[in-house]
């Protein structure tokens, strides 16, 4: 079935940061050479990447402000250009307020450009962030440099690798190797937040290529907790990735009793798993920019037709990003079961899900008993298992 499977100026803004939740305030500004309905918005806030839904039109002048858990929020602004190139790029900021103004000229590097910055800091440059300066030295020197003509060599000629258990085994020990070398670097400036922000988003393997390879990432969770001091992974965004690792190398198993929770649907109703002991429960994890989970909606109507609620409830989590996006959905589709907006991924983390559209069939007793694979349909097997249900 089809699923839906990235300084010693940044060492000022340390003081006082703790890792409590916190709030960034950041204008950005778009001056005439830049089409506003072409520049596209997400940040990280310590737990989660959300993008943010485009539904600012022409403005020129845009004010966020959204919570964070980490030492920085990182914000991200790309840019499509009339000719269908891409540009961004990426900022720490803080609880200070920020303001960017951005402008467009075309360049080799990709970049979209700025020329005035106020209480932000660029990730992707040499200047203001020194430790990347120093792995753009280390990634580049001979010996990697001839290493990387020979991976870039391999791609070019082995398009169609993934399919060839030999040309994949290949593939790995190449990017396995890359990723090392990042490590050994990353190792000597363990202390600086950006490290730990690489090491999060472009290093760690529990949700890349590398997933499920258990020795691979048994190594990369060692490295993580002897390398990187407490304050990063004690912190909640280091308990995520520590989480997250070990969803992968210790997966939930049929049978086994699920994480409980309580959550509160898009219609305001509070629900929990405890409270629906004793009946079978569908958890549909989804979101309406999934084709494959739109595609899915009239399966699981019709599981609705002939199971009562009674007997089987159906629990949608929604990754979406647009509440009323969603709202809209559900009403047009006349999908009448429940529906909760995962909009902070916090169910989803919880029951490590990487791909959409999910089921998981839950039993009287709280044991998973079924769950979606990449292998096979969930229009087969489902219904097979729905029938057996007493």
């Amino acid at each position: 079935m089809l699923k839906i499977v990235a300084a010693s100026f940044i060492s000022i803004f340390f003081i006082n940061i703790v890792y409590a939740q916190k709030s960034f305030n950041i204008t950005i500004e778009l001056d005439t050479s830049i089409i506003p309905k072409n520049v596209h918005y997400q940040y990280y806030d310590g737990k989660n990447t959300t993008f943010i839904p485009d539904t600012f039109g022409d403005r020129r002048v845009i004010t966020f402000k959204k919570e964070y858990y980490s030492p920085f929020a990182s914000f991200i602004v790309s840019y499509k250009d009339p000719v269908n190139n891409y540009y961004d790029n990426s900022f720490f900021i803080t609880s200070m307020p920020s303001k960017i103004r951005f402008y467009f000229k075309a360049n080799n590097q990709s970049k979209l450009q700025y020329d005035h910055i106020d209480n932000a800091v660029p990730i992707y440059d040499t200047v203001a962030n020194k430790v990347w300066a120093k792995m753009l030295a280390f990634m580049t020197d001979t010996v990697v440099t001839k290493e990387n003509k020979a991976f870039d060599l391999f791609l070019a000629q082995n398009k169609g690798f993934a399919s060839n258990d030999s040309l994949t085994h290949i593939f790995q020990n190449f990017y396995k190797r890359r990723l090392n070398r990042y490590m050994l670097f990353l190792e000597k400036h363990p202390n600086d937040y950006f490290s730990f922000w690489y090491f999060t988003h472009q290093v760690a393997q529990p949700k890349g290529v590398l997933s499920r390879d258990k020795t691979y990432l048994k190594e990369q969770l060692a490295y993580l907790k002897s390398v990187f001091p407490a304050k990063y992974t004690e912190s909640l965004e280091g308990k995520e990735l520590i989480k997250a690792y070990e969803a992968k190398i210790n997966p939930r198993q049929l049978n086994e009793s699920v994480p409980q929770f309580t959550l509160t649907t898009i219609d305001g109703k509070h629900v929990s798993l405890l409270s629906l002991k004793g009946k079978y429960i569908l958890l549909n994890f989804w979101a309406t920019w999934c084709p494959p989970c739109m595609a899915e909606i009239p399966f699981l109507k019709e599981i609705r037709k002939k199971n009562s609620p009674e007997k089987l409830v159906i629990i949608g989590i929604s990754a979406d990003f647009d509440s009323k996006k969603l709202n809209a959905v559900v009403k047009n589709q006349e999908m009448s079961w429940i529906q909760f907006h995962d909009r902070n991924r916090e169910i989803s983390r919880l029951y490590g899900i990487e791909a959409y559209p999910t089921l998981i069939l839950i039993d009287k007793e709280g044991r998973m008993i079924y769950e979606s694979n990449l292998v096979t349909n969930d229009q087969d097997r489902l219904p097979k298992m729905l029938e057996t249900l007493k």
